[in-house]
């Protein structure tokens, strides 16, 4: 619930007549939120959009309008009680939608309307309120009898929040102990953007915009919503939703079409909306195909292209191939607005493609999590990704202003993990608690406050000692009041993988038995993308004779279908990014303590762990395990909190060095082994010391 005033510039462009009195508003009022230009929605035969809305636990709803504010009242009197009129029918007829927002066949909080005028402040006989700037908060009556509840039940209908969580059906939960009944509490919870939620998903800048949020934080959903509100407000527009993981897709199109529904009654016009893979594949167009298509450029398939440039670098590779080649055919600027998810693993010259083929100005939105890469530590900043113009000056740079949409936002709050889970993952991670000391971590100490962490002792600063915990804020209360933190994170070692996939097999019937949740909720990750197949053999003898499915996505399913009913997805942590489940298991966790590439390693925990949104089982044989399991001991022992040494800008620089050198190291063994599967070269011939870290990686 807002404890303070919030603003949220819900249209871009020149405020006028709401900036002014939005600044009047600011000096008297200490809480709830305004909207400006916000919402829009169908009613009758066209489209309203409210120019100033207020959101307050005094005043409840109310509705500024400026439609006849410099005209003489005597003329227009007649004009204001319609258009209010039309604005209540329009409110009513919304509201009356949702049975949270009724009382009996009345309405639980009617809105109040109130038109601007330059010089008059008085209430017609029939109701009409009237006012001038100055007096405008002396109008207005304060609403009686508004819960809590029902004041948040107001915010989910002015932010159509509703739609945000998929609805599932549990009704064969019986116990109060299950874990499927902890899921239907907290699917039944009353969802509300928060602050900065609101302001990533409604306000929209005249450039691009970054979003930067950790794994949970509501990215995706964040992304889609804007895109539906963007749609709305401009029919006529070309949007381009796009990704890095192909599973995104199912995403994508399920809450887009919830969020247009659920304020125009109707589905997207598909033919305006696109969504598609950043690169695509045999079977679906992406986003560099259609432009080369758009350019009139042949498109270089994945085969070609990791053969001419090598498979880490083929992507990067041929974007700037289609760039370099505009001055001799020129990419058509075709989309009005585009969408990017996963950013942090879409290569720079990408970034520069889809800002050459959309119009000015240049309206692209990209969303990501630095932790979810699995290539490199640091997202490079806009100035760098979106390239220079011809005076060789950055063509984006982002800054916050004062009263205007903001540029750069972060959002702070996790929904999808448990505090303690997600602590954990960043322990993990980063090596916090690590016999070999911390792997990797932020450049910049001052990303953990803004990621939702709180200083609790020491100095957040280079070679200071510091302990850091996740803030209250930054979670969500229903995690610590329904979930058992002993139940929700299990560490096991084993002394065979036999015994790991038995005693996983038992443990994933015993959650379709007695914790009551379906296959769907249930999310398998195999660490080590060597053994994939061998272990989704394995995994598959084992559960396979039961009355549920298993499906690998991508691999033995549709690469855009990541969850099917009544079946259990089995991933790689590749795969799995971008999805979240109930409960995950990571098999054979041993591998990420192994020797050689730490940050891929390190950065395969956090991943896994960050899908799960309540449950997580990390299992593993041998002595790997055994130090992982004792490491995460170590955490939970200091109660979830990060008790460590920031290391020194020196320190960092050799740690950004190691990751450099891994990632160099990674790119070079795959290059090799490619040209050796294309019959390219011979075993013998790659070079001795490549052959050497295959060894490593393989063992």
């Amino acid at each position: 619930m807002s404890k303070s005033l919030d603003i949220v510039y819900g249209k871009s462009g020149d405020y006028g007549l709401e900036l002014q009195l939005v600044d009047r508003l600011k000096k008297v009022l200490s809480e709830g939120t305004l909207y400006i230009g916000y919402p829009i929605f169908a009613f009758g035969e066209g489209k309203l959009r409210i120019a100033v809305l207020y959101s307050s636990r005094e005043f409840g709803l109310t509705v500024f309008d400026f439609d006849h504010y410099g005209q003489p009242i005597e003329k227009v009197e007649r004009e204001i009680t319609k258009h209010q009129e039309y604005i209540f029918s329009a409110l009513v007829a919304k509201m009356f939608e949702r049975p949270e927002m009724r009382s009996g066949r009345s309405l639980a909080l009617h809105p109040q309307i109130v038109s601007l005028h330059y010089e008059t402040s008085r209430m017609f006989d029939d109701g009409t309120l009237v006012s001038t700037f100055d007096d405008v908060i002396e109008r207005l009556t304060p609403a009686e009898n508004l819960s809590d509840e029902l004041y948040q039940h107001l915010n989910a209908f002015i932010q159509r929040s509703s739609a945000l969580r998929p609805p599932k059906n549990r009704e064969h939960v019986k116990s109060t102990n299950s874990i499927g009944y902890i899921l239907q509490k907290i699917e039944k919870e009353i969802v509300n953007l928060d602050h900065s939620q609101n302001k990533a998903a409604i306000e929209s800048c005249e450039k691009p915009q970054r979003i930067r949020g950790l794994a949970g934080s509501g990215k995706t959903i964040v992304l889609a919503l804007k895109a539906a509100l963007t749609h709305i407000a401009n029919p006529s527009w070309r949007i381009l939703i796009t990704f890095h993981s192909r599973s995104l897709f199912q995403q994508f199109e399920i809450l887009v079409k919830r969020f247009t529904y659920e304020y125009q009654k109707e589905e997207p016009n598909w033919d305006k909306v696109t969504i598609m893979h950043a690169w695509g594949n045999r079977e679906s167009n992406g986003v560099y195909s259609e432009i080369c298509r758009q350019a009139g450029q042949r498109s270089i398939g994945y085969t070609e292209s990791t053969n001419k440039y090598g498979r880490i670098n083929a992507f990067n590779a041929v974007c700037r191939e289609l760039i370099d080649n505009q001055k001799t055919r020129k990419i058509p600027e075709v989309y009005d607005a585009v969408f990017m998810d996963e950013a942090q693993d879409l290569p720079p010259a990408f970034f520069e493609l889809v800002y050459s083929a959309t119009l000015p100005p240049k309206r692209i939105v990209y969303a990501y999590d630095e932790l979810q890469s699995l290539n490199e530590l640091k997202m490079k900043p806009p100035e760098q990704l979106f390239g220079l113009n011809e005076d060789g000056v950055p063509r984006v740079v982002l800054k916050n202003k004062d009263n205007a949409p903001m540029e750069d936002l972060t959002l702070d709050v996790c929904y999808r993990n448990p505090p303690w889970i997600l602590s954990a993952a960043h322990a993990l991670g980063f090596g916090i608690y690590s016999e070999d000391g911390i792997v990797q971590i932020f450049d910049d100490p001052q990303n953990w406050i803004d990621l939702g962490y709180e200083k609790i002792s020491g100095k957040l600063e280079y070679g200071a000692k510091v302990t850091l915990k996740r803030s209250q804020k930054s979670s969500p209360s229903y995690f610590k009041e329904l979930i058992n933190i002993d139940n929700s994170m299990i560490f096991k070692t084993f002394p065979s993988r036999e015994k790991e996939h038995l005693w996983l097999r038992d443990q994933v019937l015993e959650n379709l038995r007695e914790d009551e949740v379906d296959p769907d909720d249930i999310l398998i990750i195999i660490a080590n993308t060597l053994d994939f197949k061998s272990e989704y053999y394995e995994i598959s003898k084992l559960l396979g004779i039961y009355n549920f499915g298993l499906h690998a996505p991508g691999i033995v399913s549709s690469h855009e279908l990541f969850f099917k009913e009544n079946s259990i997805a089995i991933s790689n942590v590749h795969r799995a990014k971008g999805n979240e489940a109930p409960i995950v298991y990571l098999v054979g966790a041993e591998y990420c303590m192994s020797k050689g590439y730490p940050h891929t390693k390190r950065n395969i925990l956090f991943t896994a762990l960050t899908r799960a949104r309540g449950w997580v089982r990390i299992t593993g044989a041998g002595q790997g395990m055994n130090s992982l399991e004792k490491e995460f001991n170590r955490i939970k022992k200091n109660n979830f909190s990060l008790s460590f040494t920031y290391p020194t800008e020196k320190d960092l620089k050799q740690i950004r060095t190691l990751s450099d050198d891994e990632n160099k190291s990674l790119r070079r063994q795959k290059e090799y082994l490619q040209k050796a599967f294309d019959n390219e070269i011979s075993l013998a011939e790659i070079p001795i010391d490549v052959k050497r870290d295959i060894m490593r990686f393989i063992e």
